[in-house]
């Protein structure tokens, strides 16, 4: 996506990351005129969000569980940005 003559990057969060994730669609800058350079730093850009994505999952199905001596089971779940 070019506007002002900078390029950006805009790419759909999947819906099942997205309420953790913080919304459906991310937009940044890539930092440069040049569209050769535009290209390298988008697929740089994309492998980073896949990255997040995941992490997103792993961190959303992560949950530890454990007994105490006397009393219930008690689950803990790791939360990011005050959102589980």
């Amino acid at each position: 996506m070019l506007r002002g003559g900078t390029y950006y990057c805009r790419a759909w969060v999947p819906t099942d990351v997205a309420p953790t994730f913080g919304g459906t669609l991310v937009v940044t800058s890539l930092r440069t005129k040049d569209l050769k350079i535009a290209k390298s730093r988008l697929a740089r850009k994309t492998v980073e969000l896949e990255d997040q994505f995941e992490r997103v999952r792993s961190e959303r199905d992560t949950a530890i569980t454990f007994r105490f001596r006397s009393g219930p089971r008690v689950t803990f779940s790791r939360w990011r940005n005050g959102t589980a």
